[in-house]
């Protein structure tokens, strides 16, 4: 039996279409989990492979990055923000999404790297996210974005700004594995995930009536702003990004 984490959320949609559809996988334990969640469930044994969030690959051990997709963007994401009632450049507060490393990381190398300010960090509830977005600032993730976009005067786009600091694609998330996983499931993996993005209609279709966004909105945040192919760009930025964590001390 193999166990399988997946995040659960839209732009991982299409991977979970794909495993569903492989006749490969129909013998398989498979989890939806929030970001921190699947990382979790790697590190602690549940899962044999994970949709993990890269800020949280420094925790993990006895591992390889094993499929040839990954969530990312090539500028604007939409779903990973920071969300602010203040200008940039006078954010003295950010409450932090604790649902995902990545984002948590990311907004702070920037800060730090790029945007020269120095916010005091608060760690939160997401359900405060709902009641209070009196909040001066906070980074957001994941689906609920789409909604409280607009209760913030300022949005900021975290993988576009990191476009503009580094010029490279952002990954937020990628598919990680035990060392000694066969070939053949990684093939397997890449073939099933190969058929989920080349069948985004499906997929936009199938889960349409579980967001806010309609079936055309889903479909131009799968082509706009979701970038699914590991290449070698991302590989860069990848490595850039855990980089730049070592040497602010964020690496653990």
């Amino acid at each position: 039996m193999i166990n399988i984490s997946v995040v659960s959320y839209l732009n991982s949609l299409p991977f979970l279409y794909g495993i569903n559809s492989s006749k490969f996988f129909k013998d398989i334990n498979l989890t939806t989990e929030l970001p921190f969640e699947s990382a979790n469930s790697f590190k602690n044994g549940r899962a044999d492979i994970a949709l993990v969030p890269v800020g949280s690959l420094p925790l993990l051990s006895n591992y390889k990055v094993i499929s040839d997709y990954c969530i990312g963007s090539d500028g604007p994401v939409r779903t990973v923000l920071l969300l602010s009632n203040t200008e940039l450049p006078k954010i003295k507060t950010i409450h932090l999404d604790f649902h995902s490393l990545t984002s948590v990381k990311l907004v702070k190398i920037l800060a730090e790297s790029f945007w020269k300010i120095s916010p005091h960090y608060i760690n939160t509830s997401i359900n405060k996210y709902v009641d209070n977005h009196h909040f001066e600032s906070a980074v957001l993730i994941g689906d609920k974005t789409f909604e409280l976009v607009n209760q913030y005067k300022y949005s900021y786009d975290l993988a576009e700004e990191w476009k503009k600091y580094t010029g490279l694609p952002f990954v937020f998330a990628c598919w990680v594995g035990k060392e000694n996983i066969s070939s053949e499931i990684v093939d397997a993996l890449n073939s099933a995930f190969k058929f989920g993005i080349e069948n985004l209609d499906f997929v936009a279709e199938k889960y349409k009536d579980q967001i806010i966004l309609t079936k055309s909105e889903i479909l131009s945040y799968y082509n706009e702003n979701i970038k699914y192919h590991l290449g070698e760009e991302q590989k860069k930025s990848m490595d850039k990004f855990l980089s730049m964590l070592k040497l602010s001390k964020m690496y653990i």
